[in-house]
C-alpha cells in the first residue's frame, strides 16, 4: 500500500526582530521532532530581509496616540508532510476545551485542503463524534481525515485502528508551527507587548521620550538610576502605559538643539549628543535621553548664575543659593500626590508662591498639604533655605526648601 502525503502548509507572518532567535530556536526543536515522527518532508523556516516601521501602540484594544519603531523581519514556515498507508489523509484537527464547561474547539488545518476550508467553521462547534467507533465523547483531539471526496472525523485513540498508522505526533508539530506563528506575529500590531518595546531595536520618539522626562523631571526632580524610583524607570512606564500629552512640552526642541551642539569633551556629552541624533529610543538608552533636558535645565541654570555673578540677575530670582530668608505672598497652586522611593510609597506636595515682589517660589514638602493648612490664594509669610534656580514653562522659579510659616 503506498503512502499518500499533504501538500504543505504554509504561514506567513511579520515579527519584531528581536524575536527572531527566540522563534528560530524553537522551530529548530520543533523540526528535530518532526524528524524523529518521520513526517515525511521537515518543515523549513525562511526569514526575509530586516526593515523598519513605525506603528501605533494600543493598551487592551485602545490606542495611547503613541508610535513604536521596530525593526521587523518577514518569516515564513512551511508544515511538514504526514505519511499515511492508503488513500486517507490528514486535512486537520480538532482541539477541545480542556474544561466541559468552556465553549468552542480550536481548529488546526494541515496542509491546503479546500474541503477543510469549506466545513471549518462547523467543526468549531462541533466534534465530539468519531466516524470509526461511533461514538460521542469528549477527547482531546479528533483528527480530520479525507480521501479526496469524503470527509471523517476520527478520534486519536481510533487513528491507528482506522488508518493502520498513527500521524499524531506529526498532527501535533504542525499545531505547534502554527501556533508558534500566530503568538509571534504582529501583522496589526494589537498591543505590542513591553518586552519588546523594552529590549527591542527602535523604541519611541525621541521627541517623546524627552517631553516625557521633562515633564517628570519638573514635577518630581531627577532623580539617578541608583534611587529605587529612577526618572528613567518612571519616563519608560509613562511611555507605555499613559495616553500622549495633548501638548508637548515648550522646552523640548531647546533640550534637542543643546544636547546636538555639546562638544562632546566628555564620554558622558559625547554619548548625549549621540542620543540626541537618533530617532528612536529603547530602554536602554533611555537614561541618556532622559538626561538630556536635566542637563539643558542645570546649563540654564548655571548661565543666570554666571549671570548673576557678572551683577546682570535676572528680577524674578528671590535671593541666592544656600541663603536662608524670610519672605511674604500669596499660595498660587497646590499639588499633592505620592511617589515611591526605595519601594515605599511617600507623599508630597507641590506648592507655588507668588511673593509680594513679583519672585516665584516653588516647594516640595514631603507630605500632604490639605485645604485646612494652605489652598491656592492663602497669604503666607515664613523663612525659606534657596536650593536652585529653574525654568518652567518659560518661567524662572526658585525651588526653596526647610520653609517654615
Amino acid at each position: 500500500m503506498e503512502n499518500t502525503h499533504t501538500e504543505p502548509n504554509t504561514y506567513t507572518a511579520t515579527i519584531p526582530a528581536a524575536r527572531l532567535q527566540g522563534l528560530t530556536n524553537k522551530f529548530n526543536r520543533l523540526k528535530n521532532k518532526a524528524i524523529k515522527h518521520d513526517t515525511g518532508l521537515p518543515p523549513t523556516l525562511e526569514v526575509g530581509e530586516v526593515s523598519f516601521r513605525t506603528v501605533p501602540l494600543t493598551r487592551d484594544g485602545v490606542e495611547t496616540g503613541k508610535t513604536v519603531g521596530l525593526e521587523v523581519v518577514e518569516i515564513k514556515v512551511t508544515t511538514p508532510t504526514v505519511k499515511i498507508p492508503g488513500a486517507w489523509h490528514v486535512i486537520g484537527s480538532i482541539k477541545q476545551p480542556e474544561h466541559p464547561e468552556e465553549e468552542g474547539n480550536l481548529v488546526y488545518a494541515l496542509g491546503a485542503s479546500p474541503q477543510f476550508d469549506a466545513t471549518a467553521a462547523a467543526w468549531q462547534i462541533d466534534g465530539t463524534h468519531c466516524d470509526h467507533c461511533q461514538i460521542a465523547r469528549r477527547r482531546k483531539r479528533h483528527v480530520i481525515v479525507s480521501d479526496g471526496s469524503e470527509v471523517k472525523i476520527v478520534g486519536h485513540t481510533c487513528l491507528v485502528d482506522f488508518l493502520g498508522h498513527d500521524p499524531m505526533g506529526a498532527v501535533l508539530i504542525n499545531e505547534a508551527l502554527a501556533g508558534m506563528v500566530s503568538e509571534t506575529g504582529y501583522d496589526e500590531y494589537e498591543g505590542i507587548e513591553v518586552d519588546v518595546v523594552w529590549s527591542g531595536p527602535g523604541g519611541f520618539p525621541i521627541s517623546e521620550v524627552i517631553d516625557t522626562a521633562a515633564r517628570s523631571i519638573d514635577h518630581h526632580g531627577y532623580e539617578s538610576a541608583s534611587k529605587g524610583n529612577s526618572t528613567k524607570a518612571e519616563v519608560w512606564r509613562s511611555l507605555v502605559h499613559d495616553a500622549k500629552p495633548v501638548e508637548p512640552h515648550p522646552d523640548t526642541e531647546a533640550a534637542l538643539e543643546w544636547a546636538a551642539t555639546l562638544e562632546g569633551n566628555t564620554s558622558f556629552e559625547h554619548n548625549m549628543r549621540t542620543i540626541a541624533s537618533r530617532s528612536h529610543i529603547t530602554y536602554k538608552d533611555a537614561g541618556f535621553a532622559a538626561y538630556i533636558y536635566e542637563g539643558y535645565r542645570r546649563a540654564e541654570a548655571a548661565k543666570l548664575a554666571e549671570a548673576a555673578e557678572r551683577g546682570t540677575q535676572h528680577q524674578e530670582r528671590w535671593e541666592s543659593i544656600g541663603t536662608r530668608a524670610e519672605f511674604s505672598g500669596r499660595v498660587t497652586r497646590i499639588q499633592t500626590g505620592w511617589t515611591t522611593y526605595n519601594w515605599v510609597e511617600r507623599a508630597f506636595s507641590w506648592v507655588d508662591i507668588t511673593l509680594d515682589t513679583g519672585e516665584l517660589l516653588t516647594w516640595k514638602a514631603s507630605r500632604i498639604i490639605d485645604a485646612f493648612e494652605l489652598a491656592p490664594g492663602d497669604e503666607i509669610t515664613g523663612r525659606a533655605t534657596v536650593k536652585s534656580y529653574e525654568r518652567y514653562e518659560g518661567q524662572t522659579q526658585t525651588r526653596v526648601t526647610r520653609v517654615t510659616y
